[in-house]
């Protein structure tokens, strides 16, 4: 009758450490600098501004063909 709550209480340790070495083992780690960090957040925001100034353009160029007076060939065209 004593074994049982020793097998349970083997089993939940085994469990807990499988746990925690999966965690381990499976978490990034980050080992830059913060200027680096700092640096690759500036240069994603500057990516993403042109990218931004790319799609307004293209936006434009969409309206300005569909409020012309051009026939479809010639918008299929532009």
């Amino acid at each position: 009758m004593f074994k049982r709550p020793q097998k349970i209480i083997t089993l939940f340790l085994i469990l807990l450490f499988g746990t925690f070495t999966f965690l381990l083992l499976n978490t990034p780690v980050y080992s830059t600098d913060i200027d680096q960090l700092e640096d690759e957040i500036e240069q994603t925001e500057e990516e993403l501004a042109k990218k931004k100034s790319t799609l307004s353009s293209i936006e434009a160029k969409i309206k300005e063909i569909s409020g012309s007076n051009y026939s479809l060939s010639q918008k299929i065209n532009l």
